[in-house]
């Protein structure tokens, strides 16, 4: 079983243009420290095989196949009242990288191309062709890979 896990330390937003299907396999568990809020333009269909539970407060509203079932303190049917509302969702655009710092590697010394840097202050217009055959031997006798 593989784990992901991911803990951004600022508020993280997925926009997806099209449709987003989320498919968990055993369980869809999700925890919000203070509000869950879910809205739609059109319907909100909530579908359970066997139970559909809405828990607050103390008070419980159960649909199963035994019924509805409806607990509080006081139940209340078309004796006024209003819905709750809940903060609605703000998407934020995405933060900017940050400068990545230049990473600096202890076994692998900089290339330093002496050679070449001559041939640029000299303002030469053409700059003769390596012909190192290997780490000792070139076909140049005034070879700059050899010369060092």
């Amino acid at each position: 079983m593989a784990t992901v896990s991911s803990t951004p330390k600022a508020s993280s937003t997925l926009t997806v243009q099209g449709t987003l299907h989320i498919n968990a396999g055993q369980a869809w568990l999700s925890e919000s420290g203070r509000e869950l809020h879910i809205k739609a333009g059109h319907k909100v269909v909530l579908e359970a095989g066997n139970e559909l539970t809405l828990n607050a407060g103390g008070s419980f509203l159960k649909l199963d196949g035994g019924g509805v079932t409806m607990v509080g303190p006081k139940v209340r049917v078309n004796a006024g009242g209003s819905p709750g509302n809940g903060s609605g969702q703000a998407v934020e655009a995405p933060l900017l990288p940050g400068h990545a710092m230049a990473e600096v590697h202890e076994a692998i010394p900089p290339t330093s191309l002496p050679k070449l840097k001559d041939y640029q202050l000299s303002e030469a217009a053409i700059m003769p062709l390596c012909g190192k055959v290997n780490d000792t031997q070139c076909s140049r006798e005034d070879c700059p890979c050899l010369a060092g």
